[in-house]
């Protein structure tokens, strides 16, 4: 998982400045821009940012939490 590692570094310099530029420097912020599915409301943020914040920032939901969620749909 990367929980460990800081996403920011890993990010392309041009996702890592669309980020900062919208006030988005924390990962906290990140995902929560993400499960709003407000990302792409980002000027110049497309599918290669996109597929960066999915590899590098925690914005699956665990695995417990789907669990419960489909109990919960039940």
């Amino acid at each position: 998982m990367h929980e460990s590692i800081d996403p920011f570094v890993k990010l392309t310099p041009r996702t890592l400045r669309l980020l900062h530029e919208e006030g988005l420097t924390t990962v906290e912020k990140v995902v929560e821009v993400y499960r709003r599915n407000e990302l792409f409301s980002i000027r110049n943020f497309g599918t290669k940012s996109l597929r960066e914040i999915d590899t590098w920032f925690p914005v699956k939901p665990a695995k417990s939490q789907i669990a419960l969620s489909i109990i919960n749909d039940r």
